[in-house]
């Protein structure tokens, strides 16, 4: 049995299909805007995690999915400005998330599972802006609302729920950055490059349910860190030195949460780093 579902799998593995249909238009020199259909594939597995029985490495069934993007690009103010945006809608079939299962004497357990309907929807919105020599902006904020429409199953205390309207793991509904760098010229043969970067993530959970237990265990709390850089480096970018500091604020935060039995972990993300990073141009 075990090996006619492995053979299953491996099959399900090579069953791969794609089609794409895009209309890009040049609509003005500075101008472009996209609309494109995706239907795609992806194959069956089985999951990665430490089991306390065989059951937790059943096999699930491969995911589809159909998405819909649109878009568009503006170059704006000679070309100084360049404003580019989308919005889009997947739509999955029997997506594969972490879910949980009864298993005797242990109690509820971690599974790979098939969520039989799900969908997610949202919008990006960028910006880059050279005002003057030497220095870029640019920021970038996205929208996304990942839910479940159809799947039941049984929640952290093992409880049977319908979980139709919950969120999916691991997707926060924002997501912003922003960056710069500036490029001041030391003479004719160097420059020095300072450069910061910022980002934002909302909150969301590391487990499917909307139980209190599930809700507070498995919060994940948003979080916004800070990198910054200085560089010294040539006139022609053949060579650089830079040092980096990344989490300059030492914030705190935990990326994903393992929640099983009477024990919750929170991993957490690195703290404040740095270090020294060298490049050469052949």
């Amino acid at each position: 049995m075990m090996a006619s579902t492995l053979s299953h799998s491996v099959s399900s593995m090579a069953h791969l299909l794609s089609a794409n249909l895009s209309r890009n238009p040049r609509c003005l020199r500075a101008e472009a805007s996209i609309f494109a259909i995706a239907y795609s594939y992806k194959a069956g597995s089985f999951p990665t995690i430490g089991a306390a029985t065989v059951s937790q490495y059943r096999p699930v069934v491969q995911e589809s999915v159909i998405t819909y993007e649109a878009g568009f690009k503006q170059e704006l103010f000679d070309r100084s400005v360049l404003l580019t945006g989308a919005g889009f809608y997947y739509d999955y079939r029997n997506k594969q998330l972490r879910g949980f299962f009864d298993q005797p004497p242990f109690g509820t357990v971690f599974a790979l599972d098939n969520v039989p309907k799900s969908t997610v929807k949202g919008g990006e919105l960028a910006i880059v802006w050279r005002p003057v020599d030497g220095l870029n902006l640019s920021g970038a904020v996205t929208y996304v609302d990942a839910k479940i429409k159809k799947y039941s199953g049984l929640n952290s205390d093992g409880v049977f729920t319908d979980f139709a309207g919950d969120r999916v793991p691991f997707a926060p509904k924002w997501n912003a950055s922003a960056n710069a760098d500036y490029t001041v010229p030391l003479g004719a043969s160097l420059a020095v490059n300072l450069g910061a970067s910022l980002t934002y993530n909302s909150s969301t959970q590391a487990a499917i349910g909307h139980d209190a237990v599930t809700k507070a265990v498995t919060y994940i709390k948003p979080f916004t860190t800070v990198d910054a850089r200085i560089a010294l480096q040539d006139a022609d970018n053949a060579w650089q030195v830079q040092f980096w500091v990344k989490n300059l604020t030492n914030e705190y935060y935990w990326n994903n949460v393992a929640f099983l039995y009477d024990t919750a972990v929170r991993y957490a993300a690195m703290p404040r780093t740095y270090g020294v990073k060298t490049s050469f141009r052949f």
